[in-house]
């Protein structure tokens, strides 16, 4: 196309990155965002689905993804992300990479971080949490009953 703008994106190890970091960040910290009640947005199907569209399209060097995050410390996020990801839609991570980040995933999968800084586990599992809205604001409410969302 004559006189189109180029378009500079992340190479997609990169963008697996980002997506994961993001997807982590919103999981763990939720207790952050003052509309949480009412939006809800800590596991968000579209964030794990962008995930998995860019596993789906494009060669993963899989090697160049854990040292990058291993080198930016983010492999927590990342071992989060890809088991839940693949959880959603199985296959979508290879195996060898699955089990390469379980051990960072084991502890963060079910983790959230108070206002305070201290580290909470969920009771509900993870599909649970991401459809039944419902149940996982109610174990909210149940733990914290003090705790006042916007």
């Amino acid at each position: 196309m004559s006189g189109a703008a180029a378009i500079r994106v992340l190479a997609p190890e990169l963008q697996i990155i980002q997506l994961s970091a993001h997807a982590f960040s919103e999981a763990l910290f939720f207790f952050l965002h003052k509309n949480w009640f009412r939006d809800k947005h800590d596991l968000q199907l579209v964030k794990f689905l962008d995930l998995y569209m860019v596993c789906a399209k494009f060669a993963i060097d899989w090697q160049a993804v854990h040292e990058i995050a291993e080198a930016h410390d983010a492999v927590a996020g990342l071992a989060f992300a890809l088991h839940c990801v693949n959880e959603l839609f199985p296959g979508a991570v290879p195996a060898a990479v699955v089990r390469r980040t379980a051990e960072h995933a084991s502890g963060w999968r079910d983790a959230y971080v108070d206002r305070e800084g201290n580290v909470h586990q969920w009771e509900a599992p993870f599909l649970d949490r991401m459809f039944d809205m419902d149940g996982k604001v109610g174990e909210i409410r149940r733990k914290f009953p003090a705790l006042a969302f916007g």
